[in-house]
């Protein structure tokens, strides 16, 4: 049996077979900062509002990768539906052949049938998918620069 893709709901079991993959993504793209947590208390209160899509990419052994986007109108003219990627990750041995591509191209195909006129989508300069990006059709529109001011919070829970 092969790969299959799917938007999943927000739930406290989707959360805890996310979690080994949300530590796999922080591990590749922690910039001076190993203590990386995720928090997904936001994700239940975008879903609330109707704003989060989170599709999965599993094989019957389990899930192997997801991709994250809130979804909401324009802030600045509200005319059109944006899609925003949040987090997107493929575990390292499932990053050969069309994988990527396939997912990424059936998650594209989600957005449009739920309305979205653009799709904006980051990638990390340690964990760069520009060139597949690129081969989806996507081109770079901006360049965003970080800095971190203050130390976080630590992760209370």
């Amino acid at each position: 049996m092969g790969i299959s893709f799917a938007l999943e709901k927000i739930s406290k079991g989707l959360v805890g077979e996310l979690d080994p993959l949300f530590k796999g993504l922080y591990s590749e793209i922690a910039h001076n900062d190993s203590s990386r947590s995720y928090n997904p208390a936001p994700y239940f209160q975008l879903d609330s509002v109707g704003a989060l899509r989170i599709f999965t990419a599993r094989y019957p052994e389990g899930m192997v990768g997801f991709s994250i986007f809130f979804v909401g109108p324009n802030h600045q003219d509200g005319n059109r539906i944006e899609a925003k990627q949040d987090l997107f990750y493929l575990k390292q041995e499932n990053r050969v052949g069309m994988l990527g591509f396939r997912f990424l191209s059936w998650c594209d195909e989600q957005l449009a049938n739920d309305g979205a006129t653009t799709i904006y989508f980051h990638t990390s300069t340690k964990l760069n998918y520009g060139k597949l990006l690129e081969k989806l059709g996507y081109y770079q529109h901006q360049i965003v620069y970080a800095r971190r001011i203050r130390q976080c919070v630590p992760d209370l829970r």
